[in-house]
Formats: structure tokens, sequence, C-alpha cells
């Protein structure tokens, strides 16, 4: 087990300095997602999905994920998250991503080293900064007394 996630831990750093160098060798590699808040709309779609469909049709490598455990983050119902984790599954693969060759669309919680990965990046971030972050202070104003703690590790794996 520790030897896997040190070889992981090696991995990271070679990909960590490879994206620091610029390196062009082979396919863009592009990692989003989406939460599953409910039906994707309009605004999805030219918000987000036409331009990860261009980038496939491009020839990227993209891994998309249905970010459930983000969505977590919030009070929800069990079943109404995993009918919106559903919806948005179908409404991509509808939409035509993750059809693509070098496309992989997954769900978030499925993946247990995303979770790891969050841990380990978490590691390297400090209460502080975390508690600048906007997304934070947007959320701990209305969700005040029911606020969970993966409100303030949110923005670990979502930007540096």
């Amino acid at each position: 087990m520790q030897s896997g996630l040190l070889e992981r831990c090696r991995l990271m750093k070679v990909i960590f300095c490879a994206a620091n160098r610029g390196c062009s060798d082979g396919p863009t590699v592009i990692m989003s997602g989406i939460q599953p808040s409910g039906r994707l709309h309009v605004g999805n779609y030219f918000g987000v999905i036409s331009q990860l469909l261009k980038l496939q049709a491009d020839g990227c490598q993209l891994y998309v994920s249905v970010a459930d455990l983000h969505a977590m983050t919030v009070p929800r119902q069990p079943d109404e998250l995993r009918r919106n984790v559903f919806n948005v599954t179908s409404g991509l693969l509808a939409c035509g991503l993750g059809t693509g060759r070098g496309t992989a669309l997954f769900q978030q919680s499925r993946l247990g080293e995303h979770s790891e990965l969050c841990w380990m990046l978490g590691t390297l971030v400090t209460l502080p900064k975390l508690l600048r972050m906007s997304h934070y202070r947007e959320k701990a104003a209305l969700y005040r007394d029911e606020m969970c703690r993966c409100v303030v590790t949110y923005p670990v794996l979502q930007r540096p």
C-alpha cells in the first residue's frame, strides 16, 4: 500500500515538473468537472460543454468529472444527488461528451485516487489561504449554521 502511494507521489512530481516546463510532446491534457446540482441547461452548454466538445474534437485528452463529492458540500438529499448525477451524466453523453477517443467521463466519488490526491494536496495549502477564498466566504454567508468542513477544503482540487 505504502509503495503504491509513494509511486503515485513520484508520478505526480513528474507530471507537475512537466507542466511547469511547458512540455508540448503529445496531446494537450485537460481536467474539468461539473457539479451535478440539477438538470443541464443552455448556460451549461454554452459555458462549458460546447468548449469541451471542441477540445474533444481537436484531439485533446479530456478527463471530465461529474463532481458529486463537491456537490455534497451543501445540504442535499441523497436521492436528489443520485438523480442529479444520473441526469448530468446522461446529458453529457447525449451532447457527445465522453464518446470521443481520449475522453474519460467519470463520477468523482468512484475514483478513490481523487480523494487521495485531495488529501495530499491539502497538506500543501494553509488554512488561512483557504479561508480567504471567495468560494468559502460566499458559502459561509449562505450556510452559516449548516456549513460542513468540506466547504473550506473544496478549492483544494478546484484550482491552484
